[in-house]
């Protein structure tokens, strides 16, 4: 699952996300929140990776 597949998939099931971006020396941070605002993942966003495990992860959490 791509990035664009995954923000359809968290769309679907009520969940936002916010992508927190520094300089290059630190890594780019997907913070991803229920609709209570309750943070459910928070990990390294990279826009190449599969993000499938960043699905299970979530669903193993809720």
């Amino acid at each position: 699952m791509d990035f664009f597949e995954f923000k359809d998939w968290a769309a679907a099931h009520q969940l936002t996300f916010e992508l927190e971006a520094f300089i290059s020396c630190f890594p780019d941070t997907i913070i991803v929140k229920d609709q209570n605002g309750k943070e459910v993942y928070t990990g390294e966003y990279n826009r190449w990776v599969d993000y499938s495990d960043v699905v299970k992860t979530i669903e193993e959490n809720r």
